[in-house]
Formats: structure tokens, sequence, C-alpha cells
């Protein structure tokens, strides 16, 4: 049985949980994966949370600790900055908003996504560009 998803061709018998999918009598599978258009975009207009995520070594990490790191860091620089955020989903798309109070309360909604980390960094994206008046 062959499965399509997300533009990957998957051999095998799967089986969907959230947003992972496994293989029966093997390894987890990454149904999402952040693009590298959007990480490329975020060492653009973030170099000091770019250097914040990429201090560590990536390579040593397996990608769900690598997405958990990621998050982490935006976490952290949406705090630093004074910012509040929401997430929300359904267990397969998730959307994150981003509350700026000193520009009278504004709200970046976010787009959906395939992971938490991704609706983060997408909202995280759209915020500092509004800030910064690039969008």
């Amino acid at each position: 049985m062959t499965i399509h998803s997300e533009g990957k061709c998957i051999t095998g018998m799967m089986i969907r949980w959230g947003d992972r999918c496994y293989e029966a009598g093997g390894d987890e599978k990454m149904i999402s994966e952040i693009s590298d258009d959007l990480l490329d975009e975020l060492s653009r207009i973030d170099p000091a949370l770019w250097s914040d995520f990429n201090s560590v070594d990536l390579s040593s990490l397996f990608e769900e600790a690598k997405e958990a790191w990621l998050q982490y860091c935006l976490q952290e620089a949406i705090g630093e900055r004074g910012w509040f955020f929401l997430l929300d989903g359904n267990g397969e798309e998730f959307i994150a908003d981003i509350t700026i109070f000193d520009m009278v309360c504004d709200i970046i909604d976010g787009d959906w996504a395939n992971s938490s980390t991704e609706a983060l960094l997408k909202a995280y994206i759209k915020a500092v560009k509004v800030v910064e008046g690039c969008d």
C-alpha cells in the first residue's frame, strides 16, 4: 500500500495519530515539517532568535527535539518583546495568535499549520513584520 501525504510517498501500512504517522512495525514518520522558506524568513527578520536557535548542535537532535527547541526559542522571543501568544488546534491543525499591547492591543492572526511550532512561527513572522512596518 502506498499513501501520499503532503507531497511525500510513503510505502507500507500506516497508522495516523494526530500529526504523526506510524508505519506498522516501523519507525514514526513525521507528516509535518517546517518549510525551509519559513526558516529562511525567520533568519532574515530576527537574526538574534536565529542565533539562539542555532546555539545548540542541531545535528544531534531528532526532529521532534528540533521543533521543541524552536518553539521554546519563539516563546522566549515573544516574551522578551512583551507580547503574548495563544495556540489553538484540533490535534491535526494548529493556529497561533500574538497579542502586541504596545500597538493598542493589536492581535496578529496566524495561519493554520500542521504543528503548533509551525503555527507559532508563522504568527511570529507576521508580528515582527507588522511591528517593523514590513507588511
